[in-house]
């Protein structure tokens, strides 16, 4: 009797986040394989995280009640109620065709377009700061691209903060509206940086993909792991009260340009930012992405 007792005020002590905490792994619905690097968001609010490299995830929040958002390259987005702190969650593979690809063995000349020199580089960056999100630069197919009509690779420039960054490079084709719509890849693309300002190569060469006859988008979709993680000291604007924040790596520079960048953040759709947060109303900011075509 006296144990019960015991356990019963040892329970009372126990934190309520603890309590509250959700967590689960996504998994192939067909196959039952665990889906790393899955994004998750929680409906109408500004809470995310990311899929480790088992499936797993983990929300310190307590979330019991909402509706939660998944999404993974190559699997239908998923909405469900979180009735239960453990969750197994399954996507289903999609099943839409992709265009056939042909490949063209030749490698004779080359044409690069956005050059980082013809543009003007902006002191800002594009970062995360604990809720994951995805912006995207549209590309326009110009008949001039004709003779180099595959993609050779792209250059952007990076700053990370820890030993090393990964993230999920996107390729995506442009619906009707204009906005980005089916990934070009099946899966995900996982690019690692190294730490520092630097402009970073990413090989594309080969997948043997054509420049799509309605333009595309290259996006860079931020994973929040712990291995992205890093912390700094933040002093508000106007006052001496310091703070530490949380970025998940790696950030991206932007460049002024005429497009905006493309913006999604709350697992349902795409939005166009025409400007960035911290510039005056005239300036148009897009991502620092160089691309280079190839025959």
């Amino acid at each position: 009797m006296q144990m019960k007792h015991s356990l019963f005020f040892l329970l009372l002590f126990v934190p309520s986040w603890l309590i509250a905490q959700v967590g689960g792994t996504i998994a192939d619905k067909k196959t039952g394989a665990p889906i790393p690097y899955a994004n998750i968001w929680v409906e109408n609010q500004n809470l995310g995280t990311t899929s480790n490299l088992e499936g797993k995830f983990n929300f310190k929040e307590n979330i019991l009640g909402k509706i939660l958002i998944v999404t993974a390259i190559g699997y239908e987005n998923l909405s469900s109620i979180i009735s239960t702190n453990s969750l197994k969650i399954e996507l289903t593979p999609k099943t839409y065709e992709l265009e056939e690809i042909v490949a063209n063995p030749r490698k004779k000349i080359e044409l690069v377009i956005d050059e980082f020199h013809k543009l003007s580089l902006f002191t800002h960056r594009f970062s995360c700061g604990g809720t994951p999100w995805i912006i995207a630069k549209y590309f326009e197919y110009l008949t001039s691209y004709e003779p180099t009509p595959y993609l050779n690779k792209l250059r952007m420039h990076t700053i990370c903060e820890t030993e090393t960054a990964t993230f999920n490079l996107r390729l995506m084709y442009a619906n009707e509206k204009g906005e980005p719509s089916n990934d070009i890849l099946k899966k995900n693309l996982i690019v690692t940086v190294a730490k520092g300002t630097r402009k970073t190569t990413v090989d594309l060469s080969d997948y043997h993909i054509s420049f799509p006859k309605k333009g595309f988008f290259v996006a860079v979709e931020w994973l929040v792991i712990e291995s992205n993680k890093s912390e700094f000291n933040h002093t508000r604007k106007g006052s001496n009260i310091q703070s530490i924040e949380l970025r998940y790596n790696p950030s991206f520079r932007g460049v002024e340009n005429r497009n905006g960048i493309w913006v999604y953040n709350n697992g349902k759709t795409w939005d166009q930012l025409k400007k960035h947060l911290l510039t005056p109303s005239e300036i148009v900011i897009d991502l620092a992405i160089e691309l280079t075509l190839t025959n």
